[in-house]
């Protein structure tokens, strides 16, 4: 994803409806068995997901990974109390069993990704038991500018 994308990212994630949907989405679905759990975000973007985690889940352990320098700077400006990384889907930096949660928002269906090893790897860093919160772009008939701009090259069904 190009810089300026990010930017627009940061600029109006914490007031988009849509963000904010899937951030109460996602945070309602977390049901850790400790409040020091440890959750992966492995695409953290500008970091809207991190922040929304930590506001709920004070003693949490969380790590950020994006291949993007940028979105990275963007997540840190956020201030979040977060182990910020850059690194790939396809090989992520820890060993085997690291997170009780992996989340991976959007970020499947990147043009370059190859779902099938960042599923691999997502599972090979979950402890057993863990959860694994994906969100995946879907129907073709929503396809339009913004997935040319933000390098999505496809969209889910069902079956996939």
């Amino acid at each position: 994803m190009k810089p300026h994308e990010h930017d627009i990212m940061r600029a109006v994630e914490d007031r988009y409806w849509w963000y904010q949907a899937l951030r109460q989405h996602v945070v309602d679905s977390i049901e850790p068995d400790s409040p020091q759990f440890s959750l992966l975000d492995a695409g953290c973007g500008t970091g809207g997901m991190l922040a929304a985690v930590r506001k709920k889940f004070l003693q949490a352990k969380l790590t950020g990974i994006d291949e993007s320098e940028h979105a990275l700077e963007l997540v840190a400006g956020r201030r979040i109390d977060a182990r910020l990384l850059r690194a790939s889907v396809h090989e992520l930096p820890f060993p085997e069993n690291a997170f009780d949660f992996v989340l991976s928002l959007d970020v499947w269906s990147h043009a370059g990704v190859d779902d099938a090893l960042a599923a691999h790897e997502a599972h090979r860093v979950l402890r057993p038991g863990g959860m694994l919160i994906l969100n995946l772009a879907a129907f073709e008939f929503l396809k339009g500018a913004h997935d040319c701009a933000v390098d999505v090259d496809r969209r889910y069904t069902r079956g996939q």
